[in-house]
C-alpha cells in the first residue's frame, strides 16, 4: 500500500488546489449521505474535519449555485493533465428558474477551454430542464497510436484539436429515469501539429499516419450531431455511492455537413453498480461499457469522434487514448476498503478492447492496479492510483472518481471521443 507520506502529499494537493468547484446549474436535492463506516484504522477527529471542509468546497453542492465569481475546475478531458484552472461566474433570473454561467480555464498541460450556458427550469426544481452552450476549446497534446487493437505502442502520433461547439438540450427527470436529448453543431475543427506544455518528442500525427490509419486528421469536417440518452440512477449518494448503480443507454448521430463521407451513427450501452460485501466497510464497484459505430459502406469515422480506450478511467494500466477503433468494450472490477472513515484503499482489474466491429470484440486488453480514494460523506474528491499493464506503469492523480460516467453531469464538447 501506499506510505503515509503519499497520503499526506495528496492532502496537501487538495488543499492547495482552490476553495471552489463550478457546480452544474441543476442538482437533485444533496442526499446527507450514511454515515461514514469507521474504518479499519482509527481516524483522528481534526483529520475528518479537514477532509470534510476540503470536500465542500472542491465538489457541488445541491440546488442552484449562488450568484457570483467562483474558481472552475470542471470541463477538462482525460490527457489534460492533473488539474485545470481559471474564472468563472453565475448568474441566476427569472425568480431563481434560470441560470446564467460563464468559464475559462487553463490545465497542467495548456489545454484551453472558455464556455458559457444558459439553463432554465421549465417544469419544477428539476423536473425538465432546457439549455444551450458555446464552448470553445484548444487541446494541445491528443494522442493517437493508429486504428485497432494490434496498434504499436511504439508509434505513437499527437495532434492539436481546436473546435467551436454549439449546443442545445433537454432533459426530462422521471426519477429514477432521466431522458435527456441534445442537438448540436460543430464547427469544422483546426487539428495541427502538438503544443503546449512537456510535448518533447511527440511525433505529429498527421505525418505518421495516412488517411486510412487516421481518417479525417488531415481533411476534418464540420458536423451536425445530435443525441437521446435515457438513464436509470438507484444509487444511494450519486458522488460517493456504497450500493445501487447508473445505467443508461443512448445513441447518436453525426452528420458530415462538408463532404459526407465521415456521417455515421453510434450507440452505446454502460452500466455501473455497487455492491456491498459483508459490511459497511467494504464495497464491490462494477463497471461496464459497450460502445458500436454504424455507417455505410463507403463511410469512415474520423479519428477525433472514434471510440477510444486507456487512461486514467478505462484501461488505467495503459496511455490514455492508447486504443482506437469503430467499436469498444469495457469491464472493470474495484474493490473498496474503508481504510479510515474518510480514505479507502482500492485494488482494481480493467479489462477491455477495441476492434471494427462490436461482434469482434473481447477482453484480451487488462491491466491492474492499487489506488487510494479520499471522500465526504457524500462525494468522493480525489485519488491516486498505481496501475500497471504489459505496456508498464502509470501513475495517476485525479480530482474525481473513475466511475462517474461525466457524460451524464457536464454538458462537454463533442470531440475528442473522451475513454
Amino acid at each position: 500500500m501506499f506510505p503515509r507520506s503519499s497520503l499526506s502529499c495528496l492532502l496537501v494537493l487538495f488543499a492547495l488546489t482552490g476553495v471552489g468547484r463550478a457546480q452544474p446549474a441543476v442538482e437533485a436535492p444533496a442526499p446527507t449521505g450514511p454515515p461514514l463506516p469507521p474504518g479499519y484504522l482509527q481516524e483522528a477527529e481534526i483529520f475528518g474535519k479537514v477532509i470534510d471542509n476540503i470536500g465542500d468546497r472542491l465538489t457541488p453542492g445541491p440546488g442552484m449555485p449562488k450568484d457570483g465569481f467562483y474558481p472552475e475546475f470542471g470541463y477538462m478531458i482525460t490527457g489534460s493533465g492533473w488539474i485545470s484552472l481559471g474564472p468563472g461566474y453565475h448568474h441566476k433570473f427569472a425568480q431563481d428558474r434560470g441560470l446564467f454561467e460563464t468559464s475559462a480555464a487553463l490545465s497542467w498541460r495548456a489545454y484551453k477551454m472558455a464556455q458559457a450556458r444558459v439553463e432554465y427550469h421549465a417544469i419544477g426544481e428539476d423536473r425538465l430542464t432546457i439549455g444551450a452552450q458555446g464552448i470553445w476549446n484548444d487541446y494541445t497534446q491528443i494522442h493517437y497510436w493508429g486504428r485497432g487493437p494490434d496498434s504499436s505502442s511504439g508509434t505513437q502520433g499527437s495532434y492539436r484539436l481546436q473546435d467551436v461547439n454549439t449546443i442545445g438540450w433537454a432533459r426530462y427527470n422521471l426519477h429514477p429515469v432521466v431522458l435527456t436529448g441534445t442537438v448540436g453543431w460543430l464547427a469544422r475543427p483546426s487539428i495541427s501539429s502538438p503544443a503546449g506544455f512537456f510535448r518533447a518528442g511527440f511525433a505529429v500525427a498527421r505525418t505518421l499516419f495516412d488517411d486510412a490509419d487516421a481518417p479525417g486528421l488531415r481533411d476534418p469536417a464540420s458536423f451536425l450531431h445530435a443525441d437521446l440518452n435515457a438513464a436509470v440512477d438507484t444509487r444511494d449518494v450519486p458522488l460517493h455511492a456504497s450500493k445501487g448503480g447508473m445505467y443508461r443507454v443512448g445513441m447518436a448521430e453525426y452528420s458530415d455537413r462538408d463532404t459526407g463521407q465521415y456521417s455515421f451513427q453510434r450507440y452505446e450501452v454502460e452500466g455501473v453498480h455497487y455492491l456491498p460485501l459483508g459490511s459497511k466497510n467494504w464495497v464491490l464497484a462494477l463497471h461496464g461499457w459497450l460502445v458500436g459505430s454504424g455507417s455505410s459502406d463507403n463511410h469512415a469515422v474520423p479519428v477525433y469522434l472514434m471510440p477510444a480506450l486507456g487512461g486514467d478511467n478505462t484501461l488505467r494500466g495503459y496511455d490514455n487514448y492508447r486504443f482506437h477503433d469503430r467499436s469498444l468494450l469495457l469491464a472493470s472490477v474495484e474493490s473498496r476498503w474503508a481504510l479510515m472513515s474518510h480514505v479507502d484503499l482500492a485494488g482494481f482489474v480493467d479489462a477491455g478492447n477495441v476492434a471494427p466491429r462490436v461482434g469482434d470484440l473481447n477482453l484480451s486488453k487488462n491491466s491492474v492496479g492499487v489506488g487510494v480514494r479520499v471522500h465526504t460523506r457524500t462525494a468522493s474528491f480525489g485519488r491516486l492510483d498505481l496501475a500497471h499493464s504489459k505496456e508498464g506503469w502509470r501513475l495517476l492523480f485525479k480530482m474525481d472518481d473513475p466511475f462517474q460516467l461525466t457524460r451524464l453531469s457536464r454538458r462537454l464538447a463533442a470531440v475528442p471521443f473522451v475513454p
